[in-house]
This record gives C-alpha cells, structure tokens and sequence, in this order.
C-alpha cells in the first residue's frame, strides 16, 4: 500500500492540486472529493488545498461585494453575501472534504481574514465593522418592536 501512495498519489500530487483548483472553480462536488479522498492518504497533501480554498473564497466574496454600490451600501446586502460564503463553504466542507478538522480550521481562518481584508476594507478599513453594528443594531431593534406588539 506504501508503495501505491508513493507511486500512484505523491508522484502525481502537483497534477491532483492544479486540479483541485479548476474543480473547486466549477464547483464539482464528487469530483473534489475523490481529489481530497486521495490526497488525504498522503503526508502534507492538505497543504496546498488551505491555500487554493483561501483564493477560491477571497475571490468569490470580492466579486460579491464589487457588485454593491459602495456610496450606498446597505449592512443586510453586505452581511447576506458573508452569510452566502459561510452556507456554501460549510455545504462544501461537508459534501467534498469529509467534514475534516483540518478544513474546518482553515475555513475559520479563512472567514476571520476575508471580515478584515476584502474589497470594502481595503478603501475603509473600519466599513465593515461599522456594516455590522448598524446590522445588529436594526436586528435588536427589530427584536424589540417584535416583543412589544406580542
């Protein structure tokens, strides 16, 4: 079995990564898991997948929020398409990646750096931050006239 790895899965890693890459592109679920199932078998074959799903979702939520309107953003509008990519990358997590701990760390980190560095930040680095107090705020307000006409 040792030998099967070595020859048929690490001698043909970097062919099994550039094709992670366009499957994860075109969204082919089975396809991804059976690069992550053989992948898996090998030492540090996740390795380069952390740094391929990192692209993948900075360049999904970046295309997402270049479609607002920055003079008049709208918190909801900015918070549903943070919320898409968390439903999706879980979706992915669970569909092609075995629900693995190693990706679910990486998603973690992923989510963490995509809130401080994306498209909006970069021109205000505060938006965000501020995007989501007005949204929690009108949530609780919400919440509260929601109370008070019960």
């Amino acid at each position: 079995l040792r030998i099967c790895k070595e020859n048929l899965i690490e001698l043909h890693k970097e062919k099994l990564i550039l094709e992670f890459e366009s499957l994860i592109n075109d969204q082919k679920i089975p396809e991804l898991k059976r690069v992550y199932d053989l992948v898996s078998m090998i030492n540090n074959g996740f390795d380069p997948l952390e740094r391929i799903l990192h692209n993948y979702f900075a360049k999904t939520i970046n295309d997402s929020l270049s479609t607002l309107d920055i003079n008049n953003l709208d918190p909801k509008s900015v918070i549903d398409i943070f919320i898409k990519l968390v439903d999706n990358s879980n979706q992915l997590l669970i569909d092609a990646l075995g629900n693995n701990k190693f990706f679910v760390s990486t998603l973690e980190k992923i989510y963490r750096t995509l809130l401080n560095d994306n498209l909006l930040s970069k021109s205000d680095p505060s938006l965000i931050p501020s995007l989501l107090a007005k949204y929690f705020d009108y949530l609780l307000k919400k919440g509260n006239k929601d109370i008070e006409d019960r």
